[in-house]
């Protein structure tokens, strides 16, 4: 059972590349049509949905990719998808960018 529509998934994945390598780098990170190195991390937040709210996810997520930025080979986000790799460019604020996207479509 698919947990969101092809927009929705378009979108996470859109806001998982910005917030992993910089919005110039999203092209350069595309492969067939898909992250290169973040799928595994958009595949695990979307089987966090069986268990937890889009809200906790993406508490969640934001506290393991600050966790992972000071130490990327002990972190708790390295222990659940251990394919992750660095994440650079600006911060962006999963919870406040849910509630924003929440705020005009719904969820």
């Amino acid at each position: 059972r698919k947990l969101f529509d092809n927009e929705t998934e378009s979108i996470w994945r859109e806001i998982a590349a910005k917030a992993s390598e910089g919005g110039d780098e999203f092209a350069l990170l595309r492969r067939k049509g898909r992250l290169k190195e973040q799928d595994h991390l958009i595949d695990f937040m979307i089987s966090m949905h069986k268990t937890h709210t889009s809200l906790e996810v993406m508490e969640k997520v934001q506290t393991w990719i600050t966790e992972h930025k000071k130490d990327k080979k002990h972190s708790k986000l390295k222990e659940l998808v251990p394919q992750i790799g660095s994440f650079r460019g600006a911060e962006l604020d999963l919870v406040r960018a849910l509630k924003e996207y929440d705020g005009h479509s719904s969820l």
